[in-house]
């Protein structure tokens, strides 16, 4: 017999029992799910039967198969596709939409149970309201209930903005309790095309539309990732935002990114204020470097850094700003070094001497801080807007290991749980 979990939430922990086996025996669990494409993914993984004749999938050390150790969310993150080709060109999930998986049990030849666990990306009684008034091209998740609710901008980086991890992101937080709205910032109807002179007014507009909700209450804080981890800091910085989470960040301000051949390496601004550039760090006499066919930039920015006066010329004034700052990086990260990054930052912040700022380093994970309930094994993956095969590493155990210590950060940061010694 199989009895697992209904549904699960991006922070959710599978709950997967196997009982009537034999004493001693070793049961097999397979776990398969068919995604948006038409791809399957599968894992599996092999565990000893207790003297009782269960399993507690949670508790139980795997003898062999997609994962090692215990781990009760093992079957999913270790999820593979059959067409790894095919599944490198999208996101596993269509935004918000629930993924299902199937369980199956099996000892000696002998069927045990089948069960099917709901992977729930919006959780139950979050409306979910486009927005393309105002200039915006967003959608705004409003949780259950009467109301206010504080209020949280979400975005992503280098996808535009708006990506399917971002609207799981702001979904999620809408279910605890949050007004969030997750926003496109390019290569969206009426926005600029490219990551270039992107103007913070937009996000100080943006904020404003948030915070005069009717269903929102108390100052914004803001969750960006990647280049969006950049983008979060300087709005910290320029617009006083008091709460910012930075997700495998930077605080030097870097060159845009075009959409030609070799538009990694550009010399353009990405972000405009009050009508001109922020000063960034041009990438032009870079390369770029490859791993496995895919793009690496972490070794192209880490050249960038040689010339330490141009560094120091791109580094935001971090000291000057306002807001409390969580930072989370990722210590194998190969598209750019989140974790000295978040270092440099935290030797900026801490001259403030206020104890408001926190940096998460993840050992073993890469750029994705990936959900724990969904795959990581997707290390390489095709860039939404280039079209290039980047390298996002990290070992997959590690990096969703880290997706569900970020969610819990992320939470403690957004209610404010911090000491004069730093984040709790």
């Amino acid at each position: 017999m199989l009895v697992a979990s209904d549904k699960l939430l991006l922070d959710g922990s599978l709950s997967l029992t196997v009982s009537e086996a034999k004493a001693g025996e070793t049961v097999t669990v397979h776990a398969r799910m068919q995604t948006g494409d038409g791809n399957t993914w599968r894992s599996e993984a092999a565990y000893r039967v207790e003297d009782d004749g269960t399993v507690e999938v949670a508790s139980a050390e795997s003898l062999g198969g997609s994962y090692e150790g215990a781990d009760s969310n093992g079957l999913l993150w270790s999820l593979a596709p059959e067409d790894l080709a095919s599944a490198q060109q999208r996101d596993v999930a269509d935004a918000v939409k629930p993924l299902r998986v199937e369980l199956s049990a099996s000892s000696g030849g002998q069927d045990l149970g089948e069960a099917e666990v709901t992977i729930q990306l919006l959780p139950t009684g979050v409306t979910q309201i486009p927005v393309r008034d105002g200039g915006f091209f967003g959608e705004l998740f409003v949780p259950p209930g009467e109301g206010p609710f504080p209020p949280v901008l979400v975005f992503g980086g280098s996808d535009g903005g708006l990506g399917p991890r971002s609207l799981r992101s702001a979904a999620f937080y809408a279910g605890h309790g949050y007004l969030a709205f997750s926003v496109a910032y390019f290569a969206a109807p009426g926005l600029p095309e490219e990551l270039v002179d992107i103007e913070l007014e937009y996000f100080e507009r943006a904020l404003r539309f948030l915070t005069s909700r009717p269903e929102s209450s108390g100052p914004p804080a803001v969750i960006g990732t990647s280049r969006g981890g950049e983008l979060a800091l300087l709005l910290g910085l320029y617009l006083g935002v008091d709460r910012v989470i930075a997700n495998v960040p930077s605080p030097i301000v870097h060159a845009g990114i075009t959409k030609a051949p070799d538009g990694w390496l550009s010399n353009v601004p990405a972000w405009r204020y009050e009508g001109r550039p922020i000063p960034y760090l041009s990438h032009t006499d870079g390369k770029l470097y490859m791993v496995d066919g895919a793009i690496a930039c972490t070794p192209t920015y880490l050249d960038c850094l040689d010339d330490w006066d141009r560094v120091e010329a791109a580094m935001m004034h971090l000291e000057d700003s306002g807001a409390a700052v969580l930072l989370l990086s990722g210590a194998r990260d190969p598209m750019w070094p989140s974790a000295l990054y978040s270092e440099l930052a935290m030797t900026r912040l801490r001259r403030r001497q206020d104890g408001r700022q926190r940096h998460v380093m993840f050992p073993g994970a890469g750029h994705a801080l990936v959900p724990p309930v969904l795959p990581a094994t997707m290390t390489v993956v095709r860039h939404e807007q280039g079209g290039e095969l980047v390298h996002l590493g990290g070992i997959p155990a590690a990096n969703a290991a880290a997706g569900r210590r970020v969610y819990a950060e992320t939470l403690r940061a957004l209610a404010g749980e911090h000491t004069e010694e730093g984040w709790t």
